[in-house]
């Protein structure tokens, strides 16, 4: 059997580094050398040539008391991409879906502007958003904040208003109307334009 290649061997021993400091769960020598021999027996040069997806699919669930290799590949390939996309709300902002985790947030959380399907309006709920977290708010009712801007962003596409200056006072009162029937359960009507 051969050893992974030296940018493979770089990255796990990055992904270990990390684990120690996080100090948040135990790395087991048994496991990491689980992890090495499979990457060895793949042709790949990077944890990033593969998604999650794929990681996942080819690594399976063997049994280990002592944790899972595939828990420690998923968790090495996020660190090394982490890594690699670095930066802060300079590398996040720019994105449609935000991976919390690099912006100093626990776990694996998202926030995704992906369904507004305006892009004028993406950026001002980006802006918004990022003013949101940086006030404190936590992060529960910034979640909420931006599922009804993008149940907004929804509704105005359905009804044809594509640019700030089709956002006039009737549509509002339309998308309200709206909101309120959905939420009801009652059948709403929608106009057609502003």
């Amino acid at each position: 059997m051969g050893r992974p290649g030296p940018q493979l061997a770089l990255e796990i021993q990055y992904a270990v580094q990390c684990r120690r400091d996080e100090g948040l769960s135990k790395t087991f020598q048994t496991v990491v050398t689980q992890v090495v021999r499979f990457l060895a027996t793949t042709t790949v040069t990077s944890l990033l040539d593969q998604d999650e997806d794929a990681w996942r699919a080819q690594i399976g669930r063997p049994a280990s008391k002592n944790g899972t290799p595939r828990a420690s590949l998923i968790y090495a390939r996020r660190t090394v991409e982490d890594l690699v996309d670095a930066g802060g709300w300079e590398a996040e902002y720019p994105r449609d879906v935000w991976q919390l985790r690099r912006l100093g947030f626990p776990g694996q959380q998202t926030l995704t502007f992906q369904e507004i399907p305006q892009p004028w309006l993406r950026v001002l709920v980006k802006r918004w958003v990022r003013w949101r977290l940086g006030t404190g708010l936590g992060l529960e009712a910034v979640r909420h904040g931006l599922r009804a801007l993008t149940r907004l962003a929804r509704f105005c596409e359905r009804i044809g208003v594509t640019t700030m200056a089709g956002g006039k006072r009737v549509v509002l009162g339309h998308y309200l109307a709206d909101l309120q029937a959905g939420m009801t359960g009652h059948a709403s009507v929608c106009i057609s334009g502003s």
